[in-house]
């Protein structure tokens, strides 16, 4: 799976530390982080801001959730209803 990463603010990087993967996210360019989708889990995304100001160093900007095909089978079908 690719994220296209991109900052409308500031350069950042971008961490899934439990994948061992990084990229940065910078203004007016697109980065693409490739993610091997083939573990199924929850994983931590940090972002930390490449600039003087560290008002979110290694701050949690979400979590990216990868389920194994039936249940994300189940899930679409949820929305079909």
């Amino acid at each position: 799976m690719d994220l296209k990463l991109t900052s409308t603010d500031y350069i950042y990087t971008l961490s899934l530390p439990e994948l061992q993967l990084e990229e940065i996210a910078v203004p007016e360019l697109v980065h693409i982080l490739r993610v091997d989708a083939a573990r199924a889990g929850s994983y931590q995304l940090l972002s930390d801001p490449m600039c003087a100001v560290r008002f979110s160093h290694d701050e949690e900007m979400g979590r990216l959730k990868i389920e194994d095909d039936s249940a994300f089978q189940d899930w679409l079908a949820t929305l079909a209803k």
